[in-house]
C-alpha cells in the first residue's frame, strides 16, 4: 500500500514538473517567433533601403565621371577633387589663378590642397 502512495506522488509531482517544462517551452517559442516576425521586418527595410541605395547608385554614376585627374558632374562648371570625392564628401574645386597671364591656370582643392593643372 505504502508503495502505491509513493508511486502516486511520483507520477504526480512528475506531471507538474511536465507542465512546467511545457510552459518554459511554449514561451521559448513565442520569444522566438516574436524576434522572427521583427527579423523579417528588419529584413524588408534593408531590402527597400538597397533598392534605394541602388538606384541613387546608378544615378550618380550617370550625372558623375572621372576624367582620368579630377570628378566631374555634368550640371556643374567646377571639378569634384579626387582626394575628398569619395563617402559623400565631394568638394568641389577653386579657380586656381596664379596671376601669370590673367587665364585659368587650374583648380585647387581647398579642404586638402590638390592641385589640378592638367585642364581637360
Amino acid at each position: 500500500m505504502l508503495a502505491m502512495f509513493e508511486k502516486l506522488i511520483n507520477e504526480h509531482g512528475s506531471s507538474t514538473i511536465l507542465k512546467e517544462r511545457i510552459l518554459l517551452i511554449n514561451e521559448r517559442y513565442e520569444d522566438l517567433e516574436r524576434k522572427l516576425k521583427i527579423s523579417e521586418e528588419k529584413n524588408i527595410l534593408l531590402k527597400k533601403e538597397n533598392e534605394n541605395l541602388i538606384i541613387e547608385n546608378k544615378k550618380l554614376k550617370r550625372d558623375f565621371y572621372f576624367d582620368g585627374h579630377v570628378y566631374w558632374d555634368r550640371a556643374s562648371i567646377f571639378p569634384y577633387c579626387p582626394r575628398c570625392y569619395g563617402e559623400n564628401k565631394r568638394i568641389q574645386m577653386v579657380v586656381m589663378d596664379t596671376g601669370t597671364n590673367g587665364a585659368l591656370d587650374g583648380y585647387c582643392c581647398l579642404t586638402c590642397g590638390i592641385k589640378h593643372i592638367d585642364l581637360p
